[in-house]
């Protein structure tokens, strides 16, 4: 008797699912295994889908990068604001000093 093989056909999984699999996985703290014994996916798959959705940033949520250009950005902003400060209280106190020499005259 001989046997047949069947072929398989590609299951294809829409981004929402695989995105809720890596969510259960990562944020839920569930297993990787139970993960795939539940939705019926391989191991490997979910693996993959955890390192695409690492690389790809989500719609709305920037990316790592895209922070530390921001956070550099902001720190020079607060370095140039704290020099602008220091020469106002140095310009101030110059005045004030003026300012009274001139009242005891």
């Amino acid at each position: 008797m001989k046997e047949t093989k069947t072929k398989r056909t590609r299951r294809r999984f829409s981004d929402e699912f695989k995105r809720d699999c890596v969510e259960l996985y990562r944020q839920h703290g569930i297993t990787a295994k139970h993960v795939c014994e539940q939705f019926g996916v391989s191991p490997s798959s979910l693996a993959r889908w955890v390192n695409q959705f690492d690389q790809v940033p989500a719609k709305g949520k920037p990316s790592y990068q895209e922070l530390e250009r921001e956070l550099r950005e902001m720190k020079d902003a607060l370095r140039k604001k704290r020099v602008e400060n220091d020469f106002l209280k140095k310009a101030s106190d110059y005045f004030a000093s003026q300012r009274c020499k001139g009242i005891e005259r």
